[in-house]
């Protein structure tokens, strides 16, 4: 049987090589994660968690039908997007929380749910904070003149965050 190096150089070449093979693994992973987290930040088109720390709701307003004008469709749209952004931040905040702790009740979705409009007025209530943590990252306007606001709740722990709010009433099933 043949050994892998009789002399002490050898083996001592072997150890540094699986060293730095061992080093090197853990830094090669963290740097495709970072590279994909920044993809994400720079992501426009994707609604819900961008990563643990960052929720992302894109909101889309239509210009009013007697608007005339490129420039009156595109205002419109825009303040009929800006005029929703609050409602639907927390609509999509809410089905996010509803996802995660529906199934642990084992309620299938929010229709088995008796008490709903108590809940959903609850939950606003809770998830209203949240709105003070985000922000506009983008604004564009589509080729039907409609507005797209980008809007961030950026949090750090904002998964955890969500996650532990707790309602002041019971979700009662049907």
């Amino acid at each position: 049987m043949k050994k892998f190096s009789s002399n002490i150089f050898g083996r001592c070449a072997l150890g540094a090589g699986a060293i730095i093979l061992l080093l090197c693994a853990p830094m090669t992973s963290c740097i495709i994660r970072a590279y994909d987290v920044d993809r994400l930040k720079s992501d426009y088109k994707t609604e819900g968690f961008l990563d643990a720390d960052h929720f992302q709701v894109i909101v889309v307003g239509t210009p009013d039908k007697d608007k005339r004008g490129l420039v009156q469709k595109r205002e419109s749209a825009l303040e009929n997007a800006k005029n929703k952004l609050s409602k639907t931040v927390i609509d999509k905040l809410s089905e996010y929380y509803l996802s995660v702790h529906l199934p642990t009740l084992g309620i299938g979705s929010a229709k088995e749910i008796a008490n709903f409009d108590d809940v959903r007025v609850n939950l606003t209530h809770e998830l209203m904070p949240f709105l003070n943590d985000g922000s506009v990252a983008f604004e564009y306007y589509n080729y039907d003149h409609s507005a797209v606001i980008v809007f961030r709740v950026i949090r750090r722990n904002l998964q955890r965050a969500l996650a532990s709010v707790v309602l002041p009433v019971a979700i009662q099933k049907k």
